[in-house]
């Protein structure tokens, strides 16, 4: 579901951008479990 989805955004969205989109959502998300 997710690889469609992703190669569906790929037809209108560069795939840096997508990169850089999924790199800032995985760095938020260990961001956001760790503890401090």
């Amino acid at each position: 579901m997710i690889l469609i989805e992703l190669h569906f955004l790929n037809a209108f969205v560069p795939s840096e951008t997508i990169l850089v989109l999924v790199a800032s959502t995985i760095l938020a998300v260990s961001v956001y479990h760790t503890p401090f």
